[in-house]
């Protein structure tokens, strides 16, 4: 057999499968996983099969991840969906290989490379009319899970992406860091109190986007950009995405100029042609508007 040394990335939470001998690992001859090593005790082929218990860094360790491995060298791999880690919790396991004319290979290793779960924003539905106060109630930041004590601190909102837009919680404008951008932190955040991923935040109170005055999708192209600050025990960690908002056009009744019009006319029957003087002005400017009279 020729010895293997592989390696596996993964998420907490997730089941992979994948195979001890890849292509040629047997030989000419094909090979059998005999034993597998792990954390010093040796596991042997029970039923045709091997099916470890993996443990974390915790302690107590704790079981994070089962692993079964079959002769033929194929495995499934089944994390839990959260456990204590630095980030990445790195476990080896070493395996022999018997091919069938009896030679066997003592120096195979798996590496596991567990990552420590994502965080991730929820966003509501973004959609309002011109000139309408959008609710950004729903708006979520999940931190992936509370293994490392991991606790929403501060969530960011980029300004120069709100074109010209505003932002509100209760009414109040959210106040701005050293770079400019609304955010929300300590008492302006709550945890989320049911239906969502444990540790998840969101506003405490209503947050609302306020579009800029008779600006839409016409003209402008606001998006919600969000980047929450997690804490965690090892340090702090970030979680950002974006959304587009949308803010349908709504025609305006145009404003008469009183200054340059003239309402009322008096004439003779047969008198021939009248001049009228009357000017509109389009309320809305951004261009995605267009002015005609009909009398």
């Amino acid at each position: 057999p020729v010895a293997q040394a592989l390696t596996r990335k993964l998420v907490e939470g997730d089941t992979v499968t994948g195979n001890l001998l890849p292509k040629h690992a047997g030989g000419s001859d094909g090979a059998k996983v005999t034993q597998v090593s792990y954390l010093g005790a040796d596991y042997t082929p029970s039923g045709g099969e091997i099916v470890i218990s993996l443990l974390d860094d915790d302690t107590p360790a704790q079981v994070y991840a089962t692993i079964t491995i079959q002769e033929n060298g194929h495995y499934t791999l089944v994390t839990g969906d959260a456990f204590n880690t630095s980030d990445t919790h790195v476990d080896v396991l070493q395996y022999q290989t018997l091919d069938f004319d009896g030679d066997l290979e003592t120096n195979n290793t798996l590496t596991l490379n567990v990552k420590d779960i994502n965080g991730s924003i929820v966003f509501p539905e973004l959609d309002t009319l011109e000139d309408t106060v959008l609710s950004l109630g729903g708006l979520q930041v999940n931190p992936g899970d509370e293994d490392q004590g991991e606790t929403v601190t501060e969530i960011i909102f980029d300004n120069s992406k709100l074109a010209g837009g505003s932002l509100t919680l209760d009414g109040n404008p959210l106040s701005l860091n050293g770079d400019g951008n609304p955010f929300l932190s300590g008492s302006e955040i709550r945890l989320v109190a049911s239906g969502a991923n444990p540790g998840s935040a969101e506003p405490n109170g209503l947050l609302e986007f306020h579009p800029a005055l008779n600006q839409s999708e016409a003209t402008t192209s606001p998006v919600l950009d969000v980047t929450a600050t997690i804490a965690t025990n090892v340090g702090n960690d970030t979680v950002e995405d974006t959304k587009d908002i949308t803010v349908t056009s709504v025609a305006d009744a145009p404003v008469w100029d009183d200054a340059a019009s003239t309402y009322d006319y008096t004439t003779r029957e047969d008198a021939g042609d009248l001049a009228l003087t009357l000017e509109a002005d389009l309320f809305d400017t951004d261009g995605s508007e267009s002015l005609t009279y009909q009398i």
